[in-house]
């Protein structure tokens, strides 16, 4: 007799964390996971990148409360697959496998990118890419060999072209060239002084600079671009330009190498997908650039990819 067994598969973000669970009797194969019936759940943020919060554990216990009050418990739980932000830092890894631990799992845990499970949702496990741009920004591929292509992803110091940080930065430096006379005016300063609630330069770089003010306050400025465009804004068509000429060379480093004639690209991330004018204008010239490449709609969300993940998996081990 076949024991049922579940799968779980979890997106941890920033700001919440969305969990899935699907049943199985046997795989022949990791996509047949696909078929069977979900169910989900969702918590606080799994928050990785301050793990002095408390919510990394604040969610695990919630989420491993919620897993032992499903039918065989904990003890049918067959696979966690995670994906989140930092997946590359081992000191992140073993905290977020220290908390499972804790907490009463110890059964089979695979952590990667989030790109990775956004990717491997998106296209239902096919080989592609993705191209993410929020707060920070990255392109992730896999090709038919099921290798791994990267470009970008490499925080904001340094990196993160065209992301809502970019995008913010690109804003606020703007704003004080206009006030130091080294560009024309634009409506970007009356924007920026409305959002912020403030009225001078000296008050804005007290904002920027106050250790109050991180990465995502600055990528929360990007969506002014909206009004600055529909002013026909000279500077917010620029900076936009500036985005997605950026977004372009992301995607690009990566669509180019994947080893298909029609390689499938994917759009995810705020920037992207609720900033029209970026959005509109990356289609425009990306196709245009590209007319080989498929833009795809995810199919299936992040969660449902670590899930498929946790599938191929079990698959490789049995």
């Amino acid at each position: 007799m076949n024991i049922i067994k579940y799968i779980v598969g979890i997106d941890g973000g920033g700001t919440k964390t969305n969990l899935e669970v699907r049943y199985f009797e046997n795989l022949n194969s990791p996509y047949e996971i696909l078929e069977k019936e979900k169910m989900n759940f969702k918590t606080g943020p799994l928050n990785v990148k301050n793990l002095s919060s408390g919510s990394l554990k604040m969610a695990v216990v919630e989420m491993i409360n919620f897993l032992k009050g499903l039918e065989g418990g904990l003890e049918a739980c067959e696979m966690i697959a995670i994906g989140t932000a930092g997946a590359s830092n081992s000191e992140i890894v073993n905290s977020i496998k220290k908390e499972f631990s804790q907490n009463g799992y110890n059964g089979e845990l695979v952590i990667v990118g989030d790109d990775i499970t956004a990717l491997k949702g998106g296209l239902s496990g096919r080989a592609g890419a993705v191209l993410i741009s929020g707060t920070g920004s990255i392109c992730t591929g896999i090709d038919s060999k099921g290798e791994s292509l990267r470009s970008g992803g490499w925080g904001y110091l340094i990196d993160d072209t065209g992301s809502g940080y970019a995008i913010g930065r690109d804003i606020l430096s703007q704003v004080v060239r206009e006030n130091d006379g080294r560009s024309v005016k634009s409506i970007l300063t009356k924007l920026v002084y409305e959002k912020l609630k403030i009225s001078s330069i000296p008050e804005l770089i007290a904002y920027v600079y106050s250790e109050n003010t991180g990465k995502n306050d600055i990528a929360a400025l990007a969506p002014l671009l909206v009004d600055g465009i529909a002013n026909s804004d000279k500077a917010s068509v620029d900076i936009c330009n500036k985005a997605v000429l950026d977004l372009c060379n992301l995607a690009e480093a990566v669509v180019h190498n994947l080893d298909t004639a029609e390689p499938e690209l994917m759009l995810s991330g705020s920037i992207l997908t609720k900033l029209l004018p970026v959005r509109e204008r990356f289609l425009e010239i990306f196709i245009s650039r590209n007319k080989n490449v498929k833009i795809r709609e995810p199919e299936h969300s992040a969660e449902t990819g670590a899930i498929l993940i946790g599938a191929e998996h079990i698959n490789n081990t049995v």
